[in-house]
């Protein structure tokens, strides 16, 4: 197997030193930094038995008979989050509450901490495990858990590792002609207007009136 994934690097690096080579001196240190990451946890991630578990777990609902009203990937993310707090639910959000000020597919700036992203969904008013909400909200804000609160993909080149935040509206500040690099905007939207990133169908069930 080690040999295996020796080819691969040596493959893979004549088309990595080639795309380096193409950005501008002051990104090359980030995607030379992502892209090392990038390998490393490719290797921990997919040569390891809960992974494989999870691909043969994969492969059996990529099987089922996608019947009318099924989306695959509504149901592939249930069946990863296996809850419905942090926006995860896919019970539609319709009709949209006059008071949920942002939509899918805006990109946004978090008030406090600065990082980039893009919302993929929200909550009419904050769904989350106590413990979480405890934590995470400030004693003096108790309002954060009756407004809206957003699912975000956070932009990499804010923080290396994709990972996913869920964020008070009141942290919220919309941004325009700024596009988002996370891994998963692809399995959300199909375009960027230049304004906002445009939802994929199965999204689009879930938020109609975004």
């Amino acid at each position: 197997m080690r040999a295996e994934v020796q080819m691969m690097l040596l493959v893979l690096a004549v088309p990595a030193q080639y795309y380096l080579a193409s950005v501008s001196s002051n990104d090359r240190s980030y995607y030379t930094k992502r892209l090392v990451g990038n390998i490393q946890n490719w290797y921990s991630s997919y040569f390891n038995l809960t992974t494989w578990k999870w691909w043969l777990d994969s492969l059996m609902l990529d099987a089922l008979e996608i019947e009318e009203g099924f989306c695959p990937a509504v149901e592939v993310e249930k069946f990863r989050s296996g809850d419905e707090n942090f926006a995860k639910s896919t019970i539609p959000r319709t009709p949209r509450p006059p008071h949920v000020r942002y939509r899918i597919g805006q990109v946004i700036r978090h008030r406090q901490w600065g990082y980039r992203g893009v919302i993929v969904g929200w909550d009419p008013v904050a769904k989350a495990p106590k413990e979480w909400l405890d934590h995470m909200h400030p004693a003096d804000k108790p309002h954060w858990r009756k407004k809206a609160n957003y699912l975000v993909l956070v932009d990499t080149r804010d923080r290396l590792t994709p990972q996913s935040t869920y964020v008070a509206e009141e942290n919220i500040e919309i941004l325009t002609n700024r596009k988002i690099i996370h891994p998963k905007v692809g399995d959300h939207f199909e375009e960027f207007d230049n304004s906002r990133y445009i939802p994929r169908p199965w999204l689009r069930k879930v938020y109609p009136d975004d």
